[in-house]
């Protein structure tokens, strides 16, 4: 298996490890001090609030201020809204994440909101995130956080169609909004969105980033092998370790601390790993594979500092990134029904988050918006590359023929609501053009 996980049982069987608060936080060390600060061409943005309701199905009145964007320098009388729906990160600026929204705005004269996910970026219904204070972090409240934002922006622009738009996880918000409020809006955008639960499988998502990987750099390939070989064999054992310390610069006793739980540092390892080599394939026009020559430079942790990293002896929850983590765990953990999250949700939320529970709300996603055969929606446009890991999950067999599916061969993760000189690219954002323009002049 890509991931070893059989590795894991036999690691577990060698060093007799137990479940335990694992407290080195490998996602969040992926900030480098040698990362390049890109200049903007635009002011920074300016977020407004919205007092949005905490429960929207009980008949409490506590509130909590969510943010959004907004830019009406395209608008016109009788022109459409468009919303972007916020995901599992913090917003930066309408310009920079979705310029083909506003490309579309600037064709058909609308008027542009961009809506902070609730638990997400400032958008905070609770400063603490615990299992009470997250029950209400649902994708059902977050429908409703949509319906009541755009039922109070809507008398503002008279005659006004509502598009949605979203990449990724807000795609799939998109999705289950047009099949189960369709009388909301008036269409939907998805790009890259596995719409369909149930269809998303780790193993199917890697085996598919090995095919291209394999398919248009195959040298590369090889290499990740041999990085993951060099950290099985040096992780078993207190010498191996302190290799690994030297190699990702850590401080002694980096990853020999006896709080440290082995078996989900090397799973921790291998994640970010195989994350960081898919972001530099999708975002830096393809790999370098003698970037990928050494663990260090793989893992890019503090790779750029002559200073030793001290690895934390208590998770950091309280820094932007690392909340964002631990709400989207949780979304992990009791809706959305990854399996492979597991060991996660054990360890942040308790034995209750185990397999069967989170099986369980996987089902229950799959009653709430349907499956691959009971799935409904209108006016709905699904975008996928065939270089996107989630294209294997995001197609799905259907005679709908206000349902349309836009392959964009080559095309990667999200790229389409971008802004590319990839002809291929182009091509699919003018099939949507079109498409809108003949929702909007109904």
């Amino acid at each position: 298996m890509l991931y070893g996980l059989d590795f894991l049982y036999d690691i577990n069987m060698r060093l007799n490890i137990t479940p335990e608060l694992t407290n080195l936080q490998f996602s969040s060390l992926n900030i480098s001090k040698c990362n390049t600060i890109i200049e903007s061409d635009y002011d920074y943005p300016i977020f407004y609030d919205f007092e949005q309701r905490i429960d929207h199905f009980s008949d409490s009145k506590a509130k909590f201020k969510q943010r959004y964007l907004h830019i009406d320098r395209f608008y016109q009388p009788y022109g459409p809204i468009f919303v972007i729906l916020g995901g599992e990160w913090t917003p930066t600026s309408i310009e920079e994440e979705a310029p083909f929204v506003l490309e579309a705005a600037k064709r058909f004269n609308a008027t542009v909101f961009y809506l902070e996910h609730r638990y997400y970026g400032e958008s905070l219904p609770f400063d603490e995130f615990n299992e009470e204070s997250l029950k209400y972090l649902t994708t059902q409240q977050a429908l409703k956080d949509l319906k009541a934002f755009i039922r109070r922006m809507k008398p503002k622009y008279p005659g006004a169609k509502v598009i949605l738009f979203g990449c990724s996880y807000p795609g799939m918000l998109v999705a289950w909004s047009r099949a189960t409020q369709h009388h909301l809006s008036d269409g939907g955008v998805a790009f890259s969105a596995p719409v369909v639960p149930g269809l998303f499988n780790r193993e199917k998502h890697f085996h598919h980033m090995r095919q291209i990987i394999q398919a248009t750099y195959p040298e590369c390939w090889n290499i990740v092998l041999n990085t993951i070989d060099h950290i099985k064999q040096f992780i078993l054992t207190p010498e191996g370790r302190n290799q690994l310390n030297f190699e990702m610069n850590f401080c002694t006793p980096g990853l020999n601390a006896s709080h440290l739980n082995i078996t989900l540092i090397y799973q921790s390892i291998i994640d970010l790993l195989l994350n960081n080599i898919w972001v530099d394939y999708q975002y830096i026009s393809g790999p370098n594979c003698k970037k990928w020559d050494t663990t260090l430079t793989l893992l890019n942790v503090n790779n750029c500092s002559e200073l030793c990293m001290e690895l934390p002896e208590k998770p950091i929850y309280y820094s932007d990134f690392s909340r964002n983590m631990k709400a989207w765990i949780w979304q992990q953990c009791t809706e959305i029904g990854e399996i492979d999250v597991i060991d996660k949700c054990t360890i942040q939320f308790g034995p209750k988050y185990n397999e069967t529970f989170v099986g369980n709300a996987l089902n229950g996603l799959k009653q709430r918006y349907g499956t691959e055969k009971t799935f409904k929606a209108t006016n709905l446009i699904l975008t996928y590359g065939t270089y996107d890991l989630w294209s294997t999950s995001g197609y799905y067999e259907t005679s709908n023929p206000t349902v349309y599916q836009i392959k964009v061969e080559g095309g990667l993760h999200c790229r389409v609501i971008g802004q590319s000189n990839n002809t291929k690219i182009q091509e699919a954002q003018e099939k949507i053009m079109n498409i809108l323009e003949g929702w909007l002049k109904k």
